[in-house]
């Protein structure tokens, strides 16, 4: 929480040996709706060098509530588990991903959103959405929120048994000079790049 008013940031600024890994035993504290707090921003300071591993737990590494807002750059965020949505993070506030790799996160069980569980705004920018797999949405599940992907690879993500192996997306959805590739669907599942159901999906460029 915060003790004052304004943006918080934490950035790690690393020396000597890489990589730096950062496992977690237990889930991150929720990024709350407080109405005198503004962004929380992590910066590892480049995707190769600080990683943070769930270590297969079973929680999503970071849970944004309603109103929260949190940025994250230059890290890699692996490991997660979960049994239910959002392997790696479940938004429900505001959430910007910039230069990072999201990668081999699993939401198992019937759950959605291998890395992302999206119910609220999301940017995903110059980022690498990887290896992740959930039963729909193994990269992204968006659920009445408003995803934009700009700059990113979406690549080896699949689904077990749903649809959007890449990307599932019932909300809207922009995406634009990004590449999909190698993701794959299993089952009686549709869209191995994007499924877009009751949305509204713009592409360009990719």
């Amino acid at each position: 929480a915060n003790s004052s008013p304004g943006n918080d940031q934490i950035s790690f600024n690393l020396t000597g040996t890489n990589p730096y890994t950062i496992t977690l035993a237990t889930a991150l504290p929720n990024i709350v709706d407080e109405s005198t707090a503004g962004t929380l921003t992590i910066n590892g300071l480049g995707a190769s060098s600080l990683t943070i591993d769930a270590s297969g737990g079973n929680f999503s590494i970071f849970s944004i509530d309603t109103g929260g807002n949190l940025s994250v750059s230059g890290v890699t965020v692996s490991g997660s588990n979960i049994n239910g949505n959002g392997g790696a993070f479940n938004n429900s506030g505001t959430l910007s991903i910039s230069n990072s790799t999201i990668s081999g996160n699993s939401a198992t069980n019937g759950g959605n959103g291998g890395a992302f569980f999206n119910s609220g705004t999301l940017a995903v920018t110059n980022s690498t959405i990887s290896g992740n797999t959930a039963n729909y949405g193994g990269g992204i599940f968006n659920s009445g929120g408003t995803s934009t992907i700009t700059n990113s690879t979406f690549s080896g993500n699949s689904t077990a048994g749903g649809s959007g192996a890449g990307i599932f997306n019932q909300a809207t959805l922009t995406v634009s000079n990004s590449t999909f590739s190698g993701n794959s669907i299993t089952g009686s599942g549709s869209g191995g790049g994007i499924s877009n159901i009751f949305g509204t999906f713009t592409i360009t460029n990719s």
